[in-house]
C-alpha cells in the first residue's frame, strides 16, 4: 500500500514539475517513460573544479608497489556489494596482493570477521586527506554495487573521485557508470555477485597492470574534464533562468 501510494506521488511530482533533472541517462530515460511530454536534463554529480585542477598538477613520481595494493574507500553498507570480497581473497592467496578497506558502515564488523585479518581496515578520512592517501598508496582502486536494476540507473559519485586519481579500477557496476569507465581503457569489470569473477578480475589486473596503468594516466583526467561540478551547476542555472 505504501509503495503504491508513493509511486502515485512520484508520478504526480514529475507531472507538476516545471523542470526535471536526473543524475544519469538511464535515470532520465526512466523518468521520460513517466512523463513523455517533458524534457529531462542530465546533471551529473561530477568533480569539484578545485580537485580537478589539483589533480592536473600532480606528478606521478611513485612506482607501483612490489605487491599490488588494491584499495576500496567508502561506505561499507547494504548496497556496496562488499560481500564478494572475502571469498575472492581466498581464491588469490597465491598472488602478491594487498587489499585495503577505508570506511565504515553496518557490514564492517561482519566483513572483518569474514576476512580474518587478511585485509587491512582503516577509519574514514576527510575527503582531501583521503584523495591524497589514495594517490600515494593505491595501485588499483576498487568498488562495487549490489546487482539491482534500480542501482544500474545511478552513477556512484565515487566513480568521479576515482577518475581524479588516474589509477586502474576494478569494479562490478553496470549502467552508464560502466560505459564511462570503459572509455578509460583502465577498468577491469567483474560480475557483481561473483567472488570467482572478482578473483579473475584481480588476476587480469595484475597480469596486465602496466597496460591499465598507462591507460589510466592518459585517459582518466581527460574523461573527468567532462564532469566538472561547476559546469553542471551552470546548466542548472540555465534551466532555472
Amino acid at each position: 500500500i505504501v509503495y503504491k501510494y508513493f509511486k502515485r506521488y512520484e508520478r504526480s511530482m514529475y507531472k507538476k514539475a516545471n523542470a526535471i533533472t536526473a543524475v544519469s541517462k538511464q535515470m532520465a530515460q526512466y523518468i521520460k517513460h513517466v512523463v513523455p511530454d517533458k524534457r529531462i536534463h542530465v546533471i551529473y554529480n561530477g568533480i569539484p573544479r578545485r580537485d580537478y585542477e589539483t589533480a592536473l598538477m600532480q606528478k606521478e613520481e611513485r612506482e607501483p608497489s612490489k605487491h599490488l595494493n588494491i584499495i576500496y574507500a567508502g561506505n561499507i553498507g547494504l548496497l556496496q556489494g562488499m560481500e564478494v570480497v572475502p571469498e575472492a581473497i581466498t581464491l588469490i592467496d597465491d598472488l602478491d596482493i594487498h587489499f585495503e578497506i577505508i570506511g565504515d558502515g553496518v557490514l564492517k564488523s561482519q566483513l572483518q570477521d569474514a576476512l580474518e585479518k587478511r585485509v587491512a581496515f582503516r577509519k574514514p578520512m576527510p575527503r582531501d586527506e583521503l584523495l591524497e592517501y589514495l594517490r600515494e598508496r593505491a595501485d588499483v582502486l576498487f568498488f562495487n554495487l549490489k546487482k539491482d536494476p534500480i542501482l544500474e540507473k545511478t552513477i556512484p559519485s565515487k566513480l568521479f573521485d576515482y577518475l581524479l586519481l588516474s589509477r586502474p579500477i576494478i569494479t562490478g557496476i553496470k549502467g552508464e557508470g560502466r560505459e564511462i569507465l570503459k572509455r578509460t581503457g583502465a577498468a577491469v569489470f567483474f560480475e557483481q555477485d561473483s567472488p570467482f569473477s572478482l578473483a579473475d578480475a584481480i588476476k587480469e589486473t595484475k597480469r596486465n597492470y602496466d597496460i591499465y596503468f598507462t591507460n589510466a594516466r592518459k585517459n582518466c583526467l581527460k574523461i573527468a574534464k567532462s564532469f566538472i561540478r561547476e559546469d553542471m551547476y551552470q546548466k542548472v542555472l540555465e534551466i532555472i533562468e
